[in-house]
């Protein structure tokens, strides 16, 4: 019986450097379900952040509690979210501008609700699916272009 070749893999093409990948405990390591609630000490347990962290992310509109929930409640929103800004504030960077992400996230919302707002407003389901699936689409491709451009801004560090 003659031998099989083996799959040979293709020359490896050098990527570009990448900014070194997040530490293990920002991967998702404990995960809030959708749709549970915590309170203000639960979520600074979950997270392994003080309460003095949280008042500091609070104070600026970094993390804020559930609308509507009156006694300080968090979504998994909020843990996503408090993860890697308490990794920067404990990085040296202030509270304050931790801001700037926010305020960018809602800028970069208000212009995707734009193109989307027209075709999601009509009666018709299908309409809506594509409007929705459009949105995913412009979600994904800002996440991939920041990405991208973080890259390029940070490329002279790395070389």
């Amino acid at each position: 019986m003659p031998e099989r070749e083996s799959e040979v893999d293709p020359p490896a093409v050098e990527a570009a450097p990448a900014i070194d990948p997040p530490p293990e405990r920002l991967s998702a390591t404990a995960q809030l379900l959708p749709g549970v609630l915590l309170d203000r000490a639960e979520l600074c347990a979950m997270v392994g952040m003080s309460d003095a962290e949280l008042a500091a992310l609070e104070s600026f509109g970094v993390i804020s509690a559930r609308q509507g929930s009156g006694t300080g409640l968090y979504g998994d929103d909020a843990v996503e979210i408090a993860r890697p800004a308490c990794e920067f504030l404990r990085l040296g960077v202030d509270a304050r501008h931790l801001r700037q992400w926010r305020t960018s996230a809602e800028r970069e919302a208000s212009l995707y609700e734009q193109l989307v707002t027209p075709r999601y407003r009509q009666r018709n389901p299908e309409a809506r699916a594509e409007a929705l699936a459009q949105l995913r689409r412009l979600d994904t491709l800002g996440g991939v272009l920041r990405t991208a451009m973080m890259r390029q801004v940070l490329r002279h560090h790395f070389e």
